[in-house]
């Protein structure tokens, strides 16, 4: 079952954080909506900067794993293996950027646990609204393949929002990030869910601008209604799709199961209830269960959760961490029509 597990990626120095799609453009779209309407003018990038993908970040997993078998080449030991052999086995380990890359074709998505993260843009706004300081570049790099998209339809575009908090990315930007990343890393697939945000139009508008997008980015996005093996989704977006005009897998229908216990209001709540739920929830998805994509949201702090959502019995709770997002429609961190006890 496709398992990530959403939480908040952290940059040791925020001063470096970057946001290189909503950076290269900004002075054109706050000329842009001068005029009273918002434009996002992302085109498709036909060329990769190497420098914003190939410096990758160094995180302490891979500090930690190249130390260790730096340790264990000099002192001669790993597991009785000569110091030669025990460097090439390092060697052979993926960084972040391509670790899926070095699995199979033949496995199913729906076998695989992937890293991911909640309300991916959300960099600006404030503790309450924040969820991330690392752009989507650097997320890639370090490994994360799900993405949380939350798309405002305004003037026939997507701006990427939290609530009411404007991002300061379209989601051309989005595409543009996700697809220079996987032309340089064609063994990767990202699954992104895509869902409306602080905007109320029909299913049938915001499916026109989707499909809009679609076409001025021909081939990128995976969007048909099926678990895919790894193989047919290498180098392309698999699409999740949070509203009911969206093509693609359909999140919160038959082939995805949902934790989703969001209203944590305090840490003996994140200890004594979030994660025992979230950890047999992931039990839950160990083979033979391969054909359903389980989908467990993680909290990024213990004030405030996605988890699993309550039987219908029970209304849903809303959180001090979502209370700001209060407008029409509610931004849940999901809409599951499959429940799970």
């Amino acid at each position: 079952m496709i398992t990530p597990v959403l939480g908040e990626v952290r940059r040791a120095d925020p001063r470096a954080s970057t946001h290189s799609g909503a950076d290269a453009g900004m002075a054109r779209r706050r000329a842009a909506a001068n005029n009273g309407r918002v434009h996002d003018l992302s085109v498709r990038q036909q060329e990769v900067d190497p420098l914003s993908l190939t410096n990758a970040p160094i995180t302490r997993r891979t500090f930690a794993r190249s130390a260790l078998a730096a340790a264990l080449a000099g002192t001669g030991l790993g597991l009785g293996a000569p110091r030669a052999s025990a460097t090439a086995r390092a060697a052979a380990v993926p960084g972040g950027a391509d670790w899926l890359g070095a699995l199979g074709p033949d496995a199913t998505l729906s076998r695989l646990t992937l890293p991911g993260t909640h309300d991916t843009c959300a960099l600006y706004g404030g503790a309450l609204v924040q969820t991330q300081s690392l752009g989507i570049p650097d997320q890639l790099a370090a490994g994360v393949r799900f993405l949380d998209i939350r798309c405002r339809a305004v003037d026939g575009v997507f701006a990427i929002h939290h609530s009411q908090f404007f991002q300061n990315i379209f989601f051309g930007d989005v595409l543009n990030q996700v697809g220079a990343f996987l032309a340089a890393h064609p063994g990767e697939t990202v699954v992104m869910r895509v869902k409306q945000e602080y905007s109320s139009v029909p299913d049938a508008d915001f499916g026109a601008i989707f499909a809009d997008y679609q076409r001025r980015w021909p081939g990128l996005m995976w969007s048909e209604d099926r678990i895919p093996r790894l193989g047919d989704v290498r180098g392309r977006i698999v699409l999740l799709a949070d509203n009911g005009a969206l093509p693609g897998i359909r999140w919160g229908g038959s082939r995805t199961d949902i934790e989703d216990d969001y209203d944590i209001g305090t840490i003996f709540d994140f200890y004594n209830r979030k994660w025992p739920e979230a950890s047999s929830h992931l039990d839950a998805a160990r083979p033979p269960a391969t054909r359903t994509a389980c989908f467990s949201l993680s909290p990024p702090a213990p004030a405030g959760a996605c988890g699993r959502v309550r039987p219908p019995t029970r209304q849903p709770r809303r959180s001090a961490a979502t209370s700001a997002d209060s407008t029409t429609p509610p931004a849940r961190c999901s809409a599951p029509s499959r429940w799970t006890s």
